[in-house]
């Protein structure tokens, strides 16, 4: 059982972590890396090959009881900014405008065992751009511009992040 739990594999060839980074591993194996924003020059190669992908992610907020929302979305970024496109009025929307702090999940759908945890705070929510985020986003995930639900205004949320783990 526990061979499944911790099913991993190594990671080759890793440099030790920056400065002000942290290394988990188990049985001499790299779990995972952590690593505060901030303190490196922006994200790893690694890093930035997932959120580019057409990997999705899962954003989780905080509902207003303090239980977590977590949902599926497309996800984009502007240098060390990510970039998540919703409808005004979402679930998603609502509670990052009451409380900013999210957490994002990313796994590569080519490989299942490479994944990165972003922690992060809203530091914008924005109609600017939204529409023409949302084709990028389509174009991106689907190949076709995004389908319009008449009446429905588009928002970014824009997110600075605090905590890298990969």
């Amino acid at each position: 059982m526990e061979a499944l739990l911790f099913q991993m594999r190594a990671l080759s060839p890793i440099p030790g972590p920056s400065p002000g980074c942290r290394d988990v591993r188990r049985r001499g194996y790299l779990i995972e890396r952590i690593t505060p924003v901030g303190v490196t020059e922006g994200l790893s190669e690694r890093a930035l090959r997932i959120i580019e992908g057409r990997n999705f992610a899962h954003l989780a907020t905080l509902m207003p009881d303090g239980s977590p929302h977590v949902t599926p979305v497309w996800i984009d970024r502007e240098e060390e900014v990510l970039l998540v496109n919703t409808a005004e009025g979402r679930v998603k929307h609502r509670n990052v405008l009451r409380d900013p702090r999210v957490a994002i999940s990313i796994t590569d759908q080519e490989d299942p065992y490479e994944r990165i945890i972003l922690r992060g705070r809203v530091v914008e929510v924005t109609g600017e751009g939204a529409e023409e985020h949302i084709d990028h986003l389509s174009r991106k995930y689907t190949g076709r511009s995004f389908q319009r639900i008449p009446g429905q205004k588009r928002v970014i949320i824009r997110i600075e992040l605090t905590r890298v783990s990969s």
